[in-house]
């Protein structure tokens, strides 16, 4: 492997950059149960009662005084004193020597704390009868607090809200959870060889895909999204656009057209209102990035310039974007959900790769059975997208360490986006 690591910064380093400059969004607010899906908890959520709030059963069954089981008899037979059906118990103390027909989730009475299984006895019209070898004391019955006592932490701020999450809350009667606010995203492209989906290119144009892929993946990512459109290569509008945009933006999102040329106008617009730094980072693709900072009086906004190339924008706002976002929110989650490294398998066979000395190399590639990974023996270059369609997993090749095909890592591609 050649050495190409001179003048090239590690995505580490510029991961540590990332998270030390990024504000953590202290606004709230309170959404219903049917807003709150991928909102992060702003507090924790307490159990305002014992979970459950009583003993119940947990199956179908009878239920009777466990005591009675210390005995060396081969079979007990009780006569059956009533039903206690879910959410409507049986409200008399059940003797030492009595039975009741229970249902799942009702609520045990006094002198009953075991539960048999239907299919544990044989029962006549008025009595059971079942082996004591067949259930043990304290049986199939769910204790009052066993989940949650009164006031325990149920779930804690900065927890990510998925459907379980959201179950849980109802199950605990919150009709509303308070959330961060999501994180103001504007997207823009710039460029005159650039057109909108759906207009007739023109010889030497191309249509304006990035600026929609990132706006896609920042919904993904719970924010809210501005899209300014494709700003002219005029200095003056540039300029005016990002002025305005940082106002009322947590961050501002391009890709291509951030460089140190003549017409590269973004920079010199970014270097008036703020500050803007650039790199040749040791990946592949993604190797240009940009990060910077718009000051508009006490209010600040942070730039993303990605890569032009729509594969190399992707893998760099997964990389780059999507942790800076995860940490603004404080999710607690933030560095496990931007591990990419989060399988590891072996490499086929037939897979055919290249890799460079020191270089973060980032394939698509398909999964086959017992986690071994397919690179296909298509190209795939920073501007194949197709390449992230078709495969399931984004494999990540740390060129900094020993390769071996035995031991490979990456990320499902649909994990990215959660």
């Amino acid at each position: 492997m050649t050495d190409t690591t001179q003048s090239l910064t590690d995505i580490e380093t510029v991961k540590t950059i990332i998270k030390n400059a990024i504000p953590l969004i202290t606004d709230t607010q309170s959404v219903s149960l049917d807003e709150a899906l991928g909102r992060v908890l702003a507090q924790d959520v307490r159990a305002p009662f014992d979970i459950p709030a009583f003993d119940n059963a947990a199956m179908d069954g009878f239920g009777f005084d466990g005591a009675l089981l210390h005995t060396d008899a081969k079979s007990i037979t009780l006569p059956i004193a009533g039903v206690s059906l879910a959410g409507h118990p049986y409200d008399k103390t059940v003797a030492v020597n009595q039975a009741i027909r229970i249902m799942t989730g009702a609520a045990l009475p006094a002198g009953v704390d075991t539960v048999i299984p239907f299919e544990k006895v044989k029962e006549t019209a008025l009595a059971i009868t079942f082996s004591p070898a067949d259930v043990k004391a304290g049986a199939n019955v769910r204790q009052r607090g066993e989940n949650f006592a009164l006031n325990a932490v149920a779930m804690a701020a900065g927890k990510l809200l998925n459907p379980m999450e959201i179950g849980l809350a109802a199950s605990l009667g919150y009709a509303e959870l308070k959330v961060i606010r999501r994180p103001r995203v504007t997207v823009f492209a710039t460029g005159d060889e650039l057109v909108m989906p759906g207009e007739i290119p023109q010889e030497g144009q191309i249509y304006n895909s990035n600026m929609f892929l990132i706006a896609a993946m920042c919904r993904r990512w719970g924010c809210d999204v501005q899209s300014l459109g494709i700003l002219p290569d005029n200095p003056v509008v540039l300029e005016e656009a990002l002025r305005s945009a940082a106002k009322t933006s947590d961050f501002i999102v391009t890709s291509g057209g951030v460089g140190a040329g003549d017409k590269d106008y973004i920079t010199q617009s970014i270097s008036k209102l703020g500050n803007i730094k650039r790199w040749h980072l040791n990946m592949k693709p993604g190797k240009p990035f940009s990060f910077g900072e718009i000051s508009t009086g006490s209010h600040r906004a942070f730039f993303f310039g990605l890569p032009g190339n729509p594969c190399a924008s992707a893998i760099s706002s997964a990389i780059f974007l999507r942790w800076a976002l995860l940490l603004s929110t404080q999710r607690t989650d933030a560095v496990n959900a931007a591990d990419m490294d989060r399988l590891t398998g072996t490499l086929a066979p037939s897979s055919q790769i290249k890799l460079k000395k020191g270089i973060h190399t980032f394939l698509a590639a398909s999964v086959e059975a017992n986690q071994v990974f397919s690179v296909s023996g298509k190209q795939q270059g920073s501007a194949m997208l197709n390449n992230l369609v078709d495969n399931d997993v984004l494999l990540h090749l740390d060129g900094g360490k020993a390769f071996s095909q035995d031991c490979v890592s990456g990320i499902r591609i649909n994990d990215l986006f959660n």
